[in-house]
């Protein structure tokens, strides 16, 4: 792993030569102090990743970086610990995980404190125990992480202490915009019978594709960053699920009806952005635009472009949704999803109290 930080920092430093103008932002800090402080945090994201590779998380003392913040200490320790139990519970074990790019970076400096703020994509390559060849597909990871740091001078050069380290986790993503209040929750949702398509061909009069790779495609194009034509919202990841199923899978918006789903200027229905709304709409849309679903039981027959829902507080309400985008050796689903950026990552890896909800998109959508 450390060669693989190492290799990548040559270019890091070209970066920093010639940085777009708006690359950084910074006071009265030198070109070569940047890079030392830019070098620095990679080797403590180096730690962090390191620290899950199964030589490393054996050892007793499993993080080797020392934080000032305490509570950021715990945090960081917590955090690892749960990750080590994804992969673990899995039944698997990470083999080498790679940053991939450095983006975003923000340094500014007041006195001796210096703000370090920069985007990462990592690729986690991992194995099943029982099998003997790595996962075709890594599951691929941006996070936004933040340090600070202190600078102090010796009489051969400035050494800088690591007073906080902070990185965007699930763990900030636990509310979402407010849904429907009149809406059931998921297990009346569930009994409810869904409406049965109507047969007027005055109301949809014509059968469309849903344009599943094109999901996928959008989806990986868009994981890790925010299209410039929709908002962004705190919890960002119907918003996204909404975006690849109309501009990936080509399906028209639904403007018309008791049930809509459609996104305009910085206005939209709560059904293109929270996700129980969402699923609320999907199982009973059944008139033109937008894109039916249902419920299956058998995770392994979801279909790319389909979802899997979250309710990760157990109160009977859809917290989350990823979308699939490709399969692993044992035919379980890989997703992608926002808030926090992730691509490839297997369905089930999040608490073991998470409720989980398979939803298959349908094949087809109808335009008048």
């Amino acid at each position: 792993m450390r060669n693989v930080v190492l290799a990548f920092l040559p270019f890091l430093l070209c970066f920093f030569t010639f940085p777009p103008s708006n690359a950084l932002a910074y006071d009265s800090i030198s070109e070569q102090e940047k890079n030392k402080i830019v070098q620095e945090a990679l080797r403590i994201i180096e730690k962090r990743y390191t620290s899950l590779l199964p030589q490393n998380n054996e050892e007793e003392e499993n993080v080797d970086i020392q934080i000032k913040n305490t509570k950021s200490q715990l945090r960081l320790e917590n955090i690892i610990k749960r990750d080590q139990d994804y992969i673990n519970k899995l039944g698997a074990s990470y083999k080498k995980i790679e940053i991939l790019n450095v983006d975003d970076i923000q340094i500014n400096q007041v006195n001796e404190t210096i703000k370090l703020s920069l985007k990462v994509e990592v690729a986690k390559y991992y194995q099943y125990k029982n099998k003997k060849q790595t996962e075709e597909h890594p599951w691929l990871e941006t996070r936004t992480h933040e340090f600070i740091f202190t600078s102090s001078e010796n009489k051969r050069s400035k050494l800088y202490a690591l007073v906080d380290y902070k990185f965007e986790d699930e763990m900030d993503y636990t509310s979402e915009q407010a849904s429907n209040s009149n809406l059931p929750p998921i297990e009346e949702m569930n009994r409810q019978q869904v409406i049965e398509a109507t047969n007027d061909v005055s109301i949809m009069s014509t059968q469309h594709l849903y344009n599943r790779s094109g999901a996928r495609s959008y989806a990986y194009n868009w994981y890790n960053k925010n299209n410039p034509d929709f908002r962004v919202f705190s919890n960002n990841c119907t918003n996204f699920i909404s975006q690849a199923i109309n501009r990936g899978g080509g399906v028209n918006m639904d403007w018309w009806g008791d049930l809509r789903w459609w996104y305009q200027g910085n206005q939209n229905t709560t059904s293109w952005s929270v996700a129980h709304d969402y699923v609320y709409y999907a199982r009973r849309n059944n008139d033109a635009g937008g894109l039916g679903a249902y419920y299956i039981s058998n995770v392994k027959d979801l279909k790319i472009g389909s979802l899997v829902g979250y309710d990760f507080n157990n109160d009977g309400y859809f917290d989350h949704l990823s979308i699939v985008v490709n399969y692993d050796s044992n035919g379980e689903p890989l997703t992608a999803q926002h808030t926090p950026s992730d691509y490839n990552r297997p369905w089930k890896s999040v608490n073991s109290s998470t409720k989980h909800y398979f939803i298959q998109t349908n094949d087809y959508w109808y335009s008048n």
